[in-house]
């Protein structure tokens, strides 16, 4: 994941909140994208203290709505999209961490069954201050 939206940073500690917060969202819709092929209508990004809260909508294809209606369906495509997460995560973890000027201390992210999906990112730094 090498894309212009998620390269390198090293002014992030004198960019501003809201700087930081669209460069995360760039780079989240990329990761999305390349490396999990969900092509999200909108991502926002909004960071309050140590923690990034990312919320990408429409995440899932025409195909992949058809089949999460049904419960079985959604425990199969649920258990899928963490594992593929998980096995691409720490490319995301590289990309904040260069876009932050900060260590990434964990990610958690949830997809809703609506197309919803929420990435929680904690670090080791306060956008507050």
């Amino acid at each position: 994941m090498s894309g212009p939206r998620c390269g390198k940073n090293n002014e992030a500690m004198h960019k501003s909140k809201a700087e930081l917060e669209r460069e995360i969202s760039a780079c989240v819709s990329d990761f999305l994208l390349t490396q999990l092929g969900e092509s999200a209508r909108s991502v926002t990004t909004s960071l309050a203290a140590d923690t990034a809260t990312v919320r990408a909508t429409n995440c899932l294809s025409p195909g992949e709505r058809l089949l999460v209606r049904d419960e079985q369906g959604w425990r199969l495509f649920q258990e899928f999209k963490n594992q593929q997460f998980e096995k691409v995560k720490a490319n995301l973890q590289k990309r904040l961490e260069q876009i932050t000027a900060s260590k990434v201390l964990n990610i958690v992210s949830v997809l809703e069954q609506n197309g919803i999906r929420f990435e929680l990112v904690t670090l080791n730094r306060n956008f507050d201050n």
